[in-house]
């Protein structure tokens, strides 16, 4: 299953889950994706930490977040310009295509919609490091809370 067809059934599996399980589910897909590829980033361990304890609304912190996922993409971009002329090489360019897409799954779960923070979080963790480990982490988490019904909290 590729990243895009798991990110689909995860949204339709739990498109009517409770926001929690929703929460629940994108943060364990972010913590995949980051402790792989940038554990040393403060700002977004900082952002996992916001979101663990459920402060989804740290304007702030969002804001800080998104920048540094624009500069990161940037950073990517300008790499796979580099790498296209000839002044760079093909790794580097993943790397940093693959870091930006694991801070932006952190950043995709502070949407206020929960549906969409889950499913793009885990589509974008999905990017990052692959389907298994994500998979295998929402197993894990979806087995430890019910996933059919709603409340209102976010």
């Amino acid at each position: 299953m590729n990243f895009d067809s798991y990110a689909t059934a995860i949204r339709e599996q739990f498109k009517d889950a409770s926001d929690t399980t929703k929460r629940a589910i994108a943060l364990a897909a972010c913590r995949v994706a980051v402790t792989k590829l940038i554990p040393e980033d403060a700002l977004v361990r900082r952002a996992i930490q916001a979101l663990a304890a459920g402060e989804y609304r740290n304007r702030r912190l969002i804001e800080s977040l998104e920048r540094q996922v624009e500069d990161l993409d940037a950073r990517y971009f300008d790499a796979q310009e580099a790498c296209d002329a000839g002044r760079g090489d093909q790794q580097t360019v993943h790397d940093l295509f693959i870091k930006a897409r694991a801070a932006s799954s952190v950043s995709c779960a502070f949407n206020p919609d929960t549906t969409l923070a889950m499913s793009t979080a885990v589509y974008e963790a999905c990017v990052a490091v692959e389907v298994p480990p994500v998979k295998a982490k929402i197993s894990a988490v979806i087995t430890r809370v019910p996933a059919r019904h709603s409340d209102e909290r976010s």
